[in-house]
């Protein structure tokens, strides 16, 4: 695998070297993987819980024991979709580039046949499926499960996003995956997500058919002290000087958040500085906030006037307990609290802010900053 050109990695997963931490977590979804437990691995959006899944992947990937599988809910809309992205990600397994293959896949769809296509350039088979009714969706979704239970290795099945099922119009989808799921004795099931509170209903309500089907894994901030290191590692490595008072002024501007402090970093390695001092971090910093600005610009557009007032608000103060106490509404000018509630409910459902632990704050990092920098009080 060729080696990155830069060691900060904002999208996809290279190896362990590339990897901070996540030991506890590793640990304990690899045990619950190796003891035959599902998990529900839930945390912030850009936390790191699909570098997470594929980090366990790795160390599965040798073993030949085990047939792993990745799919990404989040651009589905609906149980066609689902059904869509979940033979994709299942077929991948098979033997590719032959007439058994296609022979194969001929044997496991009893229902409807996939379109397959082969690329002129490449050779790769691709797959797609032409679903005429609701009908061959049902079929076909219990052809992928009959076909996994024929696997002679234990089967790891990872559904990233897996909170998106319940935007789907289908009735009756966690029931009916429920349903198909619990019979599966060969296969052990990652469901992630972002949206926690939907999460913690789907898996923690009793009147849900997934109640307390799952271990449920938090992935919480990386320690700050850990992340020090290890970007002064890579920094180092490249012969380029950052002192650890810089990289903690790096963890508190991205508020310790994953995404953010990867990005950050990875903007300040590229300018292959032999020193890196604070001045370079604010300058790239700006250069960031700057170049979203015509994207932040446009919330004011998307937003009503108090909607966008209450934000920069929340932004101003990073985090707030209680958006509906007097000091805060004083502070602000932003009238009572039940109008307070109306627009806060709004920003929620947009996901412009995340309420976790009981606290509220603008889950986009770097709107935070700029609302922050850009506007004044009211």
């Amino acid at each position: 695998m060729k080696t990155p050109a830069n060691p900060f990695l904002i999208t996809g997963y290279h190896s362990p070297e590339y990897f901070c931490n996540r030991e506890d977590e590793t640990k304990k979804l690899l045990e619950a993987i190796r003891n035959q437990r599902n998990t529900t691995l839930v945390s912030l959006r850009r936390m790191g819980k699909t570098g997470l899944i594929k980090h366990v992947f790795y160390n599965l990937a040798d073993k030949k024991d085990f047939s792993i599988h990745y799919m990404d809910l989040l651009p589905t809309s609906n149980l066609h979709g689902f059904v869509q992205e979940f033979g994709i990600a299942v077929l991948k397994t098979i033997e590719e580039r032959t007439t058994s293959w296609i022979k194969k896949i001929g044997q496991i769809f009893k229902t409807i046949r996939p379109i397959i296509k082969v690329d002129s350039l490449s050779g790769q088979p691709s797959i797609s499926f032409d679903f005429r009714n609701q009908e061959e969706i049902l079929y076909t979704l219990e052809d992928i499960f009959r076909f996994l239970k024929t696997f002679d290795k234990r089967v790891v099945i990872a559904m990233d996003e897996f909170q998106q099922i319940r935007k789907y119009p289908d009735p009756n989808v966690e029931a009916l995956l429920r349903k198909h799921i619990q019979t599966m004795g060969n296969v052990n099931f990652i469901f992630s997500g972002s949206l926690k509170n939907i999460l913690l209903s789907m898996f923690g309500e009793y009147s849900k058919p997934f109640y307390q089907s799952t271990d449920i894994l938090y992935l919480e901030k990386i320690d700050k002290s850990i992340y020090n290191g290890f970007i002064h590692q890579k920094f180092e490595m490249a012969k380029m000087k950052i002192s650890s008072d810089e990289i903690n002024y790096i963890l508190t501007l991205t508020q310790n958040h994953t995404f953010y402090v990867q990005y950050l970093s990875n903007r300040l390695y590229s300018r292959n500085s032999r020193l890196i001092k604070k001045d370079m971090i604010d300058e790239v910093w700006c250069e960031i906030l700057h170049e979203r600005e015509g994207m932040f610009y446009n919330y004011r557009n998307l937003l009503t006037e108090f909607q966008f007032k209450l934000l920069k608000s929340i932004a101003k103060e990073k985090r707030i307990n209680q958006p509906y106490v007097k000091e805060f509404l004083k502070k602000h000018n932003l009238g009572t609290p039940s109008t307070v509630a109306t627009a806060l409910k709004a920003l929620l459902v947009k996901e412009l802010v995340t309420e976790e632990y009981g606290t509220y704050f603008v889950q986009d990092v770097f709107l935070s900053s700029w609302l922050d920098s850009n506007f004044p009080d009211y």
